[in-house]
């Protein structure tokens, strides 16, 4: 006969046998120990998997078996501890072996012929394995995939796919602590907590709490009610969020002291500590108006490019002098201001200037036959400001000059101060106008 023969009972035979076996051998009696008995593939129940493992070129491996299309180049492999899995390699000129990272030393136990080239490698995975390998040849390291291991349980790490609804209970104890990939899952109902590494994946609807000893990162939106951090943890923002909150572009962490900590790249840019002060660093500034319904109190400076407005402004004598801004100070009350002696900055001319914001509110002295030029080119005026002069210089004349433009309202037109404790002050309207009142004289 030219093909093969397929028997359903025993077969009886006296004499020699050639040719290929298939089976189990459980039935074969009487084989004497000089007969060659040979099998072409012998099959058994006792691996929970066969792989047949070959290669695409130098660039990755293919698994021909249960779960993995043959064509999928370094396909994710998903293992359950206790469980025994061949991997029959055929890949001449690239090793294939399970290590314990990529690019990582190998992953002996439990193993058989880890790292060969043609021939079976047995996978007896202990009980105490890791939660994830690789597979990686040894001469080509771009020839890796991922190797997943979980317990044996109702849910499997190959995942979960579809609606699911289930008491946090029973949901905890069988997907805590391992790899596991959830899809798709509507609903838990109660808490979720996992000490191991756990990949949701499309929208998830949890509805009670969430508390994981490890990271938590999500490549969309997280959004919740509330968040509660303990002190020495934190929340990190960002696109460079990767392993940990320290890479991210946002952090937001407590400190064994209770403190709160807003940190941007690394940089502490806003604190909230136990005395619930605030402290903001100093190469930030906020850009939008901010609405503060109780007092501050700075021990530094407060300056703003716009309005500073408060019902009140209490200051003490030692910081009157440095209360300054780019633009009005406004209050819907009249200011607190304690007073003293002179209180007034004081500027000594010696030489001719012209008016600007930077005198406005000063004590300006003036001695000898000087003038000031009336302008308002310096574009940095606002209706109100005032500059005071005081004549120092005996015999000597003070004069104010208008500029192009300006217009100076003073009694009989008088501009000059001309004796020794004359004093004036100028005051701009708006416009191109000022008025000038004082001891003045033609």
């Amino acid at each position: 006969m030219g093909g093969p023969i397929y028997i359903a009972d025993a077969i009886e035979h006296s004499g020699s046998f050639s040719g290929s076996f298939q089976g189990n051998g459980s039935q074969l009696t009487n084989v004497a120990a000089n007969t060659a008995t040979t099998a072409s593939y012998v099959e058994t129940s006792e691996y929970t998997t066969r792989w047949d493992v070959t290669n695409n070129g130098a660039s990755a491996y293919r698994f021909a078996g249960n779960g993995v299309g043959s064509s999928d180049d370094n396909p994710t492999l998903y293992l359950t501890r206790g469980e025994k899995y061949l991997f029959n390699a055929n890949v001449s000129g690239h090793p294939f072996q399970i290590r314990v990272s990529d690019g990582g030393s190998a992953y002996n136990d439990g193993i058989t012929n880890n790292g060969v080239q043609t021939g079976d490698i047995i996978f007896e995975v202990q009980m105490d394995a890791p939660t994830s390998l690789v597979y990686q040849c040894t001469i080509h390291s771009g020839m890796v995939g991922n190797i997943y291991i979980g317990d044996p349980q109702t849910f499997t790490p190959a995942g979960i796919s579809g609606s699911f609804t289930e008491a946090s209970s029973s949901f905890s104890t069988r997907v805590t602590s391992n790899e596991t990939n959830i899809t798709d899952l509507t609903t838990v109902t109660g808490s979720y907590a996992t000490t191991g590494s756990n990949n949701f994946i499309g929208d998830q609807n949890i509805t009670g709490h969430i508390t994981a000893s490890g990271n938590i990162s999500a490549s969309g939106d997280v959004i919740t009610q509330k968040v509660g951090i303990t002190d020495g943890a934190g929340i990190g923002f960002g696109a460079n969020f990767a392993s940990g909150n320290e890479a991210s572009d946002v952090q937001i962490f407590t400190d064994a002291g209770g403190e709160i900590n807003f940190v941007k790249n690394t940089t502490t840019v806003l604190a909230i500590n136990s005395g619930n002060n605030i402290s903001i660093n100093s190469s930030y500034f906020l850009d939008q108006p901010l609405n503060i319904t109780n007092n501050i109190t700075a021990s530094g400076n407060i300056s703003a490019s716009g309005y500073i407005s408060a019902s009140s402004f209490n200051a003490t004598p030692s910081i009157v002098n440095q209360l300054t801004a780019s633009y009005a100070i406004t209050a819907s009350t009249t200011e607190t201001i304690i007073p003293r002696t002179n209180f007034k900055p004081i500027v000594t001319h010696t030489a001719n200037f012209t008016t600007s914001a930077s005198f406005a509110g000063h004590y300006n002295m003036v001695g000898g036959n000087l003038q000031v030029t009336v302008t308002t080119a310096s574009n940095d005026l606002v209706s109100g400001y005032e500059w005071d002069f005081f004549q120092t210089g005996s015999g000597d004349t003070f004069e104010f000059v208008a500029g192009t433009g300006v217009s100076i309202v003073s009694r009989s037109n008088n501009k000059k101060l001309a004796a020794v404790g004359s004093a004036a002050t100028l005051k701009y309207i708006s416009g191109e106008t000022f008025h000038l009142v004082g001891d003045l004289t033609t």
